[in-house]
């Protein structure tokens, strides 16, 4: 598990390391389609870097001052130009930096509030992990190159997203005639949620049938993040190296991404 101060640095690295990207892009580059579904590298960078980063929200908690509205509701479109989206990008980078940067360990459990959202600062902060490090994802990938993610980073994106999914089915309000469970094994993760008993639970249960996804972690990364597919016949692009092994048929995969649906 990432201590605080590895998720404040793995946060500051990668704006670092798309700031840099996007310093290389060709002009045809920015048009390519990116696996996050509708959007192209333009619009992808431009959720990134908008804003100042996870300072304001720190300093709205500070001073008591109301809470930022979501990103999404107050960043617009995408610009024509990309000019702008490289600019804040680097704006981005060293506010970060700077803000991040003056945290203690001790800061860790402020109350911050996002939105409509009141939650712990580190958990805050994870919620800007994924979008770094799934975007950066599929900007590389965009770029028709096959990077790895750290494997700590992603199996924990990996391990957090499936303990989500457990309260995105229990939220949902299907009730399976049948127990059914589903797995993911990576390198040093082992995680998983099932329903038995007329409840979703987080976990691994040995007597409930079982779809099992294995891969490494930037695999399975990418699966519950909704951008490949869960088997090679299921829609979207699949990746042979993600293994499916279990009772599939007891615990169908395409059932699976009705809970892991992914991230925007």
């Amino acid at each position: 598990m990432l201590t605080f101060g590895e998720i404040r640095t793995t946060i500051v690295d990668g704006v670092g390391d798309f700031a840099a990207r996007l310093d290389a892009l060709g002009a045809e580059d920015w048009e390519r389609w990116t696996r996050c579904p509708g959007w192209k590298v333009r619009d992808v960078a431009w959720h990134v870097a908008w804003g100042e980063g996870p300072g304001e929200v720190i300093r709205a908690a500070r001073e008591g001052l109301p809470p930022p509205d979501f990103a999404t509701n107050r960043m617009g479109p995408t610009p024509t130009g990309t000019d702008e989206i490289v600019r804040s990008m680097h704006d981005q980078l060293a506010k970060s930096a700077q803000d991040l940067g003056a945290l203690t360990e001790a800061d860790a459990d402020m109350v911050v509030r996002y939105g409509s959202h009141e939650l712990s600062l580190v958990n805050f902060l994870w919620g800007r992990v994924v979008e770094v490090v799934v975007h950066g994802d599929d900007l590389v990938c965009a770029l028709d190159r096959d990077e790895p993610v750290d494997p700590g980073v992603a199996g924990e994106i990996v391990v957090r997203r499936v303990r989500e999914a457990v309260r995105s089915a229990s939220d949902d309000g299907l009730q399976p005639a049948a127990p059914r469970g589903y797995r993911l094994t990576g390198d040093g993760i082992d995680c998983g949620f099932f329903y038995r008993d007329g409840a979703w639970q987080e976990g691994i249960d040995e007597d409930v049938p079982t779809c099992t996804f294995t891969s490494d972690n930037t695999t399975l990364m990418r699966l519950v993040a909704g951008r490949i597919a869960v088997s090679p016949f299921a829609p979207g692009r699949f990746d042979d190296r993600l293994g499916l092994s279990g009772e599939v048929l007891g615990s169908l995969p395409f059932d699976f991404m009705r809970w892991c649906y992914g991230f925007w």
